[in-house]
């Protein structure tokens, strides 16, 4: 007998376990920091914090080539010859002017 009830009780139980097991997680749409409207090939302005950079504030210019959670990638210059690739960490940033 009980092996006739076995697949109910199964069932019943995914059932139950899925009930339970509410909202599926989902990753954040936005990164902190970075405003909404900040997308790859927009020009900005990166503030840092006195000392961060340098013994001065300090303030650059780039325009975003790639953004990685609280990181972002400024793209050369179309003159440049650097191989490297210039990212900063956006907790660092105290303010980030968009240029339109």
């Amino acid at each position: 007998m009980s092996n006739r009830l076995a697949p109910l009780w199964l069932l019943a139980a995914v059932l139950c376990g899925y009930a339970i097991a509410g909202r599926p997680a989902r990753a954040q749409d936005t990164i902190a920091g970075l405003p909404t409207n900040v997308v790859v090939g927009t020009k900005v302005t990166l503030t840092f914090q006195h000392g961060m950079l340098s013994e001065s504030g300090y303030s650059m210019s780039c325009t975003v080539a790639e953004v990685t959670g609280n990181w972002i990638r400024c793209a050369r210059d179309e003159f440049g010859t650097r191989r490297d690739q210039d990212w900063y960490n956006l907790k660092r940033v105290v303010r980030l002017t968009k240029h339109d």
